[in-house]
Formats: structure tokens, sequence, C-alpha cells
């Protein structure tokens, strides 16, 4: 945990790949593929962070605002200041809250940027068009679009408590997160389109990998084969109706 109080910085259980650059004015904490991380801000908000994400942040708020930058996914409890809101700034929007808690995914390498709401209310500004969230949405950012839904929030916010609320996901969707989470990469044929199957269930995020993939092999009727440590061939495709869930 990172904390910004009285202008200093205390790290907790925190892994040596952190990478963490740290003045009395601005801090960047860089999260890599594999491992998870926490800070709590100066204000007193807390920040949990995904694999592979990157927050910029001052070590103490200025008079009139909180401002901090982020890339990746965080869940955010946001402490509530009336006279002080809240910004974050993503590669795609600007969001503004002033007590709240969210999850937002907001990755550089996908095309799309999610905020979805537990609590409180936030409005999101993406390309001059701005959205007012309510509690249990999700608002999603594409091709310049905000589009807005109700949604079920334990499957958003899962990876924090240790699995993956599976909910009709593309096999891709849930290959990627998997990759981000264990710092792995999966490779496949071309002929296997697995955009266009889905599944559901729990995928419990065990410290053992081969768990995991076994797991998704009963899930999915797919097959792995590790090349290395980091690379994973999937093969055998035969899926039939794919709405079996994972014990």
């Amino acid at each position: 945990k990172i904390s910004g109080k009285d202008k200093t910085a205390l790290i907790e259980d925190a892994d040596s790949d952190h990478e963490m650059l740290l003045d009395n004015v601005s801090n960047r904490l860089v999260v890599p593929y594999g491992h998870r991380s926490s800070i709590l801000l100066s204000d007193g908000s807390m920040v949990y962070l995904n694999s592979g994400t990157t927050i910029e942040f001052p070590t103490e708020f200025d008079n009139d605002k909180r401002e901090i930058s982020v890339s990746g996914e965080i869940f955010i409890e946001v402490e509530k200041d009336e006279k002080k809101p809240f910004i974050i700034r993503t590669p795609k929007s600007i969001i503004t809250v002033h007590g709240t808690s969210f999850n937002l995914s907001s990755y550089a390498d996908e095309m799309s940027e999610s905020v979805v709401l537990l609590e409180g209310s936030v409005e999101i500004e993406n390309s001059g068009s701005s959205l007012l969230l309510k509690p249990n949405q999700k608002a999603e950012f594409a091709e310049g679009k905000i589009l807005c839904k109700n949604i079920d929030v334990s499957e958003y916010i899962s990876w924090m408590k240790g699995y993956l609320e599976l909910n009709n996901i593309p096999l891709t969707d849930l290959l990627m997160k998997i990759s981000r989470y264990y710092n792995v990469k999966f490779r496949f044929s071309n002929e296997m389109d697995l955009s266009v199957h889905r599944c559901m269930g729990k995928l419990f995020l065990s410290d053992n990998l081969d768990d995991v993939l076994d797991a998704f092999t009963n899930l999915t009727h797919l097959s792995y084969e590790k090349e290395s440590d980091s690379m994973i061939y999937i093969n055998d495709l035969n899926i039939e109706p794919m709405k079996r869930l994972i014990e």
C-alpha cells in the first residue's frame, strides 16, 4: 500500500517487480502482468489495481481538486469531499466523482473502456458526450459513443475476490483475462474462432496456473499444451453448447 499522507510514501506487500517513481509532486506506479497492488491516497481514497495497470497520482492533492490518471483496471473507493471533486483521466475519457465506489477498465490494447458503478454517482465525459451513471449500471465507450446498461456488478469486481465470474463471456475475452492475471500468452489455430464461443460459471484464480488451465479445459472442451512457462497452445476445439459451470 502507498500512502501520500504527510508527503511520505509507504510500500507494503509489494513485489519487487512493481515499478514506483516517487517525488514530492507526482508519483507513478506500474503493476506488471501477473501481479496486483493497492494504494491508499492522501485523501483517504482506496485504489485496488489489477494486472497491467499504471496509475499516476500526486503525493498531496491540490486545494481545489483531486486528480489521478489511470491506464488499466482499478476498483476505487473515493473518499467523499463535496468541495473537492475527484477526477480520473484515462486514455479515452474523464470521470468526475464526489464520493463513490466503482470499477474502471481502460487497457491501452483494448478498443473499449468501461465503468461499473456500485454506489454513488459518477459523471463521464468522452469525445464531447457526457453521461451520469447510476448504481448497478455499466457505461462502455467504443468508437466515440457511450453505451449504458443495467448489470450485475459482481461480475465486474470478482477479480478482487480471487475468482472470475463468467456471464456469457467470449472465450477470447476470458483468455485475455487469464493472460493478464498470470502473465502468460496464448496461441491457437486461426481455424478456431474462439470469439463466437461463450461460457458461464466461476473460474477460481488459484496460485497454481495448471489448476486454472485444467478448469478452463473442463469448461470449454479445449485442451492445452505448455510450450514454455509463458506460452500456452490451445487446441482440439470440440464445443457443443458451452453452458457448463466450473465446480
